[in-house]
């Protein structure tokens, strides 16, 4: 059986919580919530699963797990990872990784390379069966020479969202690193690394937030290969992951589009997977259709598969994390970058990890 423990039962901790506990090859060990009784944090438990209100009483308890997994506040996540290092065999730690440059400099000087290779990243939609579908597209060569790519994330987050938690509202918070982000993981994994950027942002709402509500993303991959995203957390729309693919039972299924890859002989909507071809390039000739994925099929968890993951992980039975600490540093990187890009107004050129 595998022992893990949730740091930050909050939004994304209860529901790995819930899979856990509905785990048939894991138990919930222990979970740390500072706010634990007060009526706003309330989480189910196991039989044998011990409460901590710190961190730091967890590491003084003297308690050691096959896992942890940290879904604390972004800006906690630095300070967490490296206090419980060694008292797990394996870390995950949600998106985004860290909350600042600063993290990413020390924890690449601090980190052993054994200690990064046991650090997971928490971008679940690597685990979708539409992402696997849309990457096994993408690499089939169905498009021909891939050129370009447009996304809309746009979706309306009430205030009880940041009054809840108002974190979100802090550096590390907004719609670019806790949305925008999964769009840049899953287009460096399609498409390679991203090698220079450029941003414009909005923001104002909600009160008190210092943060961009709205970006305006260009992204270049070091391949040549071009494209954008209009990102906004306060606009109301059905152009969104969640509300395109219904993977998550917390949102409507729309059923509609979001992102749009363009190549040299097609293009793809996703997540619908209409396919436009044509096998002699003209702009004045007809074009082929093809919907290459039924909308019927079968919808995975990828929070489920995403935890299968890490238990196997645990156990030993797979040998590689599907999202490893350097990618995690690399989609932190960039979205580093756009905020740079937006408040600089130039284009701004990625690290290399």
């Amino acid at each position: 059986m595998v022992s893990i423990a949730v740091i930050g039962p909050g939004l994304v901790g209860r529901e790995h919580i819930k899979r856990i506990l509905d785990h048939s090859r894991a138990e919930l060990a222990a979970v740390v919530s500072p706010s634990h009784g007060d009526g706003e944090s309330e989480f189910p438990t196991g039989d044998k699963t011990q409460i901590f209100n710190s961190v730091e009483e967890l590491v003084d308890s003297g308690m050691a797990f096959d896992g942890i997994m940290i879904c604390s506040p972004t800006q906690n996540h630095f300070e967490h990872l490296m206090a419980l290092r060694n008292i797990a065999n394996y870390i995950f730690v949600e998106k985004p990784i860290f909350s600042s440059l600063e993290d990413i400099k020390i924890s690449r000087s601090e980190l052993t390379e054994e200690e990064r290779r046991r650090i997971l990243v928490g971008h679940h939609r690597r685990h979708s069966s539409y992402f696997g579908s849309l990457h096994d597209t993408i690499k089939l060569g169905k498009l021909g020479e891939i050129r370009c790519y447009s996304g809309h994330v746009c979706f309306y987050k009430p205030d009880k969202y940041f009054s809840d938690a108002p974190w979100r509202m802090e550096p590390g918070g907004g719609p670019i690193f806790i949305n925008l982000i999964h769009e840049v993981d899953l287009m460096q994994r399609l498409f390679g690394p991203i090698a220079s950027v450029e941003a414009m942002t909005s923001g104002g709402e909600p009160t008190g937030s210092s943060l961009e509500n709205t970006c305006v993303a260009n992204l270049q991959h070091k391949n040549g290969i071009i494209g954008s995203f209009v990102i906004s957390d306060r606009t109301t729309s059905t152009m969104s992951w969640e509300r395109s693919t219904g993977e998550n039972p917390a949102f409507p299924n729309d059923g509609g589009d979001y992102l749009y890859i363009f190549g040299a002989e097609g293009s793809i909507s996703f997540p619908d997977f209409k396919l436009v071809y044509s096998e002699r390039p003209d702009w004045t000739k007809a074009v082929q259709t093809e919907f290459l994925v039924p909308r019927s099929r079968v919808i995975c968890d990828p929070l489920q598969a995403q935890i299968e993951h890490f238990i196997s992980i645990c156990e030993g039975t797979t040998a590689h994390s599907l999202v490893t600490f350097e990618e995690g540093i690399a989609n932190q990187q960039v979205c580093e970058a756009l905020k740079t890009a937006a408040a600089e107004a130039r284009r701004i050129s990625v690290p290399d990890v």
